[in-house]
């Protein structure tokens, strides 16, 4: 057997060229040095220079560098001090990535996966143990990792969809259960991992197509989100929001393992790079958990003008009566909507009951301003939604404290025509991440809600109105 003589590593120096391939263990050394080297001067010189409360700590710093989430008290000032002192680092681990993408024989544009949360991790534990790309002229013999595994296409994809699918199981009942989190690493790291093994798997005997690849994939998760909810871990509502994310992290992921076969296919470690992303998975979980990401405050505006004056409007925003069987469907599939309101009491320190499909907000009144201002806080909130699922009940964990509503107001404004314009915002917060990606879905459906909710009033009003002005006219 000819083999190509091997190379030698370039030096840090020509790697900051874009010269050059950079060996595993060095690429581990340089980046956990460049992020400890990194971490240390935020947080002892940064933070105080910014006068911050407190200095940061590691879960803090954790939480901004690896999910690319702020932590409390680092305010416009200190996001571009940090920012500036990191380009630096950034450049330098972006050119042994790419160092280390040469060696191993990966196209370098997998580089992108570098600035991903979650799956950052994942590509940094794959890239600091794949050795280097082994080049021969003549290919290597079958590992007995590899024999295990069907020739055909259909056994083999048989093999991948159910192993994957028993693996994605484990590791969502591992983020879910002994985690307690459903941050990054669940809902774009574990997709992410899905697609990535079940390619190798699939194409370890044989060469395939990036299409039947994808298929493979999509079958995995189809059978992993039936694995859900058959044992009862989460419902199908839930199932559905999460899916278009997942499904196009997945894409990625198989992408990249393709890619990868491409250069590796028949070698000894070829499914080396499958088991780095399978036990890296439920680590990065475990720092994720570690970390206890808080969500911020986010507030949600909604408006309506009604045509009859504030004094009107404000009996009918205290409290008001059953509103009609909702045609959103959003609702109809599950999410808990309003059905009532009832107020205990008048002035600062009454109690508003605000009765949902799901049970009652309590709701303390803080500022009672009429009819101009009613103001609370949210005391104790109900379920966000009654999950669809064969069995008579589930509760999965993010039922609870995952998706809260902390204070909220309506706001009466007379206008010019002596109607009301009517405003109510929700202050809410919520435990799921990514969160530019839920926080499409908890905006909307917050919306909904006050819609559902001011219309009602709206309606109530104008009728008051209108029945006030009918025998008058006569």
């Amino acid at each position: 057997m000819n083999q190509v003589p091997e190379r030698v590593e370039a030096s840090a120096g020509q790697l900051l060229l874009g010269r050059g391939e950079m060996g595993r263990l060095r690429y581990a050394l340089w980046g956990l040095g460049l992020t400890l080297v990194k971490w240390n001067l935020d947080r002892l010189v940064g933070a105080p220079l910014l006068g911050l409360p407190e200095r940061l700590d590691y879960r803090a710093l954790a939480q901004m560098y690896l999910w690319q989430s702020m932590p409390s008290g680092v305010e416009r000032e200190g996001l571009l001090w940090m920012l500036a002192a990191s380009l630096p680092f950034l450049f330098a681990g972006v050119m042994f990535t790419l160092g280390r993408l040469r060696s191993a024989g990966v196209a370098a544009g997998w580089v992108l996966l570098f600035f991903v949360p979650a799956v950052k991790i994942l590509f940094f534990v794959l890239m600091s143990g794949m050795p280097r790309r082994f080049r021969s002229q003549e290919p290597t013999k079958e590992s007995g990792w590899l024999r295990w595994m069907p020739h055909s296409a259909w056994g083999a994809a048989g093999a991948a969809v159910v192993l994957t699918t028993i693996f994605a199981l484990l590791t969502t009942a591992f983020a879910v259960r002994v985690a307690e989190v459903y941050g990054w690493a669940l809902f774009v790291g574990t997709p992410f991992a899905l697609g990535f093994v079940s390619t190798l798997l699939f194409t370890a005997r044989e060469p395939r197509s990036l299409m039947a690849c994808l298929w493979v994939t999509g079958m995995a998760m189809v059978l992993a989100g039936g694995g859900l909810l058959l044992f009862a871990m989460e419902g199908a509502v839930c199932l559905l929001m999460a899916a278009p994310l997942a499904v196009a992290i997945g894409m990625v992921g198989t992408a990249a393992a393709w890619g990868i076969r491409q250069s590796w296919h028949g070698n000894a470690w070829s499914l080396f790079p499958a088991g780095l992303v399978a036990v890296a998975l439920p680590g990065t979980m475990g720092v994720e958990g570690w970390m206890e990401p808080v969500s911020p405050l986010r507030p949600v505006r909604t408006e309506v003008v009604v045509a009859a004056p504030p004094e009107v409007v404000w009996k009918h925003v205290v409290s008001f009566s059953e509103l009609p069987p909702p045609d959103e469907f959003l609702f109809r599939i599950g999410l808990a909507y309003p059905v009532r309101a009832e107020m205990l009491g008048s002035g600062e320190g009454a109690v508003r009951r605000c009765h949902f499909s799901t049970g009652p907000f309590v709701e303390p009144i803080t500022v009672w301003d009429e009819p101009h201002r009613l103001a609370f806080r949210v005391e104790s909130n109900p379920a966000p939604m009654q999950e669809w699922t064969p069995y008579d009940d589930i509760h999965p964990p993010h039922l609870d404290g995952h998706f809260v509503s902390r204070q909220g107001e309506f706001l009466l404004e007379r206008t010019e025509s002596g109607g009301t314009r009517l405003v109510g915002t929700t202050w809410y917060e919520h435990r799921l991440w990514p969160d530019a990606y839920w926080r499409l879905w908890s905006d909307a459906i917050i919306h909904r809600i006050h819609l559902r909710v001011l219309r009602h009033v709206q309606a109530l009003s104008e009728a008051e109105i209108s029945g006030a002005a009918g025998p008058a006219k006569r």
